[in-house]
């Protein structure tokens, strides 16, 4: 039997990934393991897996990891099987992924796919979720050092010294030119955020669809509004005075300052932002 591509995350350091490298060594008669120099040199080589119509490929790392990953494929038909060796593993969680490699792999082995909606930022694909001012800020301020010390307490470091900075006004425009307003905007493919909390009750993978929440006023408000959306399980019909709850397929984004946006946990640009729908990506999943 050919043996399954591979592709390691080349800048993981958690002790997740070392751990996955110590068990991905008892599968070398399944796995051909690949760890390209950069995140660039790893989309490119998926590109070509995919241009030799290699069925199968997969990756080991996080959300990030993923992202670009199902960006290098995205309109193909090569299906992507995923190793959740990331410090929060969202998607993987999304998809029913329990953390376990044992698990991962028979899904692999077992190659049943799904085609999963892409939605881009500035035609920066993600797969699983999106934010835009005080979340992205927080992860912008969040480096690989402090995610290997502290893992996901890291975030909540960085949104310490987040707090005390000039929030943005952001005004998001759908493509059917409804507005709404905020100070903060989470965008979810998926129904999970943060790592095992639901917070988009009504999104699904595969519907077509982005949620959508837009939350207003300063940052207490908008921490104590999430938290409650945590507590519930995820957020229900709008309320109009503390946030919006939308569907949308194409939108634009704008804001009076400088906003950063954050796509499946990494910094990846600023506003102002156009979000559309590109290629779906054939997720493996168990």
């Amino acid at each position: 039997m050919k043996k399954i591509p591979l592709f390691f995350n080349p800048t993981a350091k958690s002790a997740r990934a070392a751990n996955f490298r110590r068990w991905s060594k008892n599968h070398d008669d399944i796995l051909h393991h690949i760890e390209p120099s950069s995140a660039n040199e790893m989309v490119e080589m998926l590109k070509e897996e995919a241009k030799k119509n290699t069925p199968v490929v997969a990756i080991a790392g996080g959300d990030g990891t993923l992202c670009h990953a199902a960006a290098a494929l995205q309109g193909t038909e090569t299906r992507l099987g995923i190793f959740p060796a990331g410090t929060v593993n969202v998607f993987s969680k999304e998809i029913g992924l329990n953390g376990s490699y044992n698990q991962a792999l028979k899904a692999i082995t077992q190659k049943q796919n799904k085609p999963i909606d892409l939605f881009c930022f500035n035609g920066i694909p993600f797969i699983q979720m999106a934010g835009i001012g005080p979340d992205a800020r927080a992860v912008e301020l969040t480096t690989w050092e402090m995610k290997k010390r502290f893992s996901v307490l890291s975030y909540g470091i960085s949104a310490l010294k987040m707090i005390r900075e000039t929030q943005p006004q952001l005004t998001l425009t759908t493509d059917e030119g409804k507005t709404y307003q905020g100070n903060a905007i989470l965008c979810g493919n998926g129904r999970k955020y943060a790592g095992p909390f639901t917070l988009f009750r009504h999104a699904q993978i595969d519907d077509g669809l982005l949620d959508v929440i837009i939350y207003k006023g300063p940052i207490s408000t908008i921490a104590h509004t999430l938290l409650n959306h945590f507590i519930k399980g995820g957020a229900t019909e709008p309320d109009g005075f503390h946030y919006e709850y939308i569907q949308i397929k194409e939108a634009h984004i704008k804001s009076n300052i400088s906003a950063p946006f954050e796509l499946d946990g990494d910094h990846r640009g600023s506003s102002p932002i156009h979000i559309s729908k590109t290629a779906p990506v054939h997720i493996i999943v168990p």
